[in-house]
């Protein structure tokens, strides 16, 4: 039995109270009431109201030498990858806040900005002189003094990131004044397959021969008079043939012949 005075007391204060004294009550009350949530909820958890997170987008950006902390502004690679832009005014004037693009170099605000191409200070000139549009793979645009301050100015800094020499080619397309060869290497002979019926087991075995491109040779070799001759094992299925000859003639000439119907087959003899 609990003293009077605590019994009149609400609910809330009866444990509040019991709880100053640690009791033995209050601790199997506790134990009870652990016991009853988990058997109805499960462990114990706390449930909070449903709530919406909202940030803008991290885009995904090309690490450079430099280190730098994500731009104010600028042209991510997914941009240039998705849709390059033709001329650097085309690319330069996407950036807000540019005002105008000349020889004089990127206006942007009251001044011109500070251009760093993978990580060295460029004017306009040179830089246009040194790359091709295609090579740029990322433009960060740094207009807080904290990184600016980097290069001793107060103007804005672009920090002009090309496609890294394994993959710019593949992202922003070919260079003008770079082809690709691609040497064939060795290539070992290989003989066009031509089945020989030569025997009785061939003859009878069960498999029918159905190809459509009967015979090919790529080195064949006339004689004196023009003239070779060719042997091969017709398909199975009745059909008419036209045969195609392509070669060099003296003079290194072109030849080209196509004959249809040239060999007719009108019975298998298996």
């Amino acid at each position: 039995m609990y003293p009077p005075s605590t019994i009149a007391l609400p609910f809330r204060e009866q444990i509040a109270a019991l709880a100053r004294d640690n009791t033995p009550d209050f601790l199997e009350f506790v134990e009870k009431a652990n016991r009853k949530y988990v058997m109805e909820n499960g462990m114990r958890q706390i449930d909070l109201p449903e709530f919406t997170v909202t940030a803008n987008k991290k885009l995904k950006r090309i690490e450079n030498d430099l280190h730098l902390p994500a731009p104010d502004r600028g042209v991510p690679f997914e941009d240039m990858k998705n849709n390059p832009p033709r001329t650097f005014e085309d690319l330069f004037y996407r950036i807000p806040g540019v005002n105008d693009v000349s020889d004089a170099g990127i206006r942007m605000g009251s001044g011109y900005a500070l251009i760093v191409l993978n990580g060295i200070v460029r004017d306009y000139s040179t830089l246009i002189g040194m790359v091709d549009i295609g090579e740029i793979a990322q433009v960060d645009v740094y207009i807080g003094y904290g990184i600016t301050s980097i290069w001793r100015t107060f103007s804005p800094v672009f920090v002009i990131t090309t496609w890294p020499s394994n993959t710019w080619g593949n992202q922003a397309g070919p260079a003008k004044n770079v082809k690709t060869v691609l040497p064939l290497g060795y290539q070992k002979p290989v003989e066009f397959y031509a089945p020989r019926y030569d025997s009785p087991d061939a003859l009878t075995a069960p498999k029918a021969d159905l190809r459509s491109t009967i015979y090919w040779q790529p080195n064949v070799q006339t004689e004196k008079d023009l003239k070779t001759s060719i042997d091969f094992y017709a398909a199975d299925t009745p059909t008419t043939y036209s045969i195609v000859i392509e070669g060099i003639g003296p003079g290194r000439k072109l030849i080209y012949y196509r004959k249809n119907a040239a060999i007719k087959v009108e019975k298998s003899i298996r």
